[in-house]
C-alpha cells in the first residue's frame, strides 16, 4: 500500500495519495514506516503540508523525524536504506537515488 501510495505521490502528485503515506507513517510495522517516510522526504516540500498538518492534529514521533529529514535530506540516508533487508524498502531507495542521478547528471 506504502510503495503504491509512494508512487503516485510522486509522479501523479495527488494529494489523497500523499495522505495515505502520512498515514503509513503511524503503521506497527516498520518497514511501511520507512517506505512511507522515504517517499515523503523525497517529494520534498510537497509533504511538509501534510507532515505538519498530521503533527498539528497530534501526531508525533516518527512525524517528527520525517520532517527533521525534510530538512536535512541527503543521500547518505537513501543509500543507508537501498541496503535494508526489506526489498521493498531497498528498492524504493535505490529507485530514489538513481532519478535523483538522471535529475542531476551524476
Amino acid at each position: 500500500k506504502a510503495v503504491a501510495a509512494g508512487l503516485i505521490w510522486k509522479y501523479g502528485r495527488l494529494e489523497t495519495a500523499g495522505r495515505v503515506l502520512v498515514k503509513e507513517l503511524s503503521s506497527d510495522d516498520p518497514n511501511t514506516q520507512t517506505v512511507a517516510g522515504t517517499f515523503l522526504v523525497q517529494a520534498g516540500e510537497r509533504s511538509r503540508p501534510l507532515i505538519e498538518d498530521a503533527l498539528a492534529r497530534g501526531q508525533s514521533g516518527i512525524y517528527e523525524q520525517v520532517l527533521a529529514d525534510l530538512e536535512d535530506d541527503d543521500d547518505g540516508r537513501l543509500e543507508e536504506l537501498a541496503q535494508s533487508d526489506n526489498p521493498k524498502v531497498a528498492d524504493a531507495a535505490r529507485s530514489m537515488l538513481e532519478q535523483r542521478k538522471r535529475e542531476t547528471g551524476n
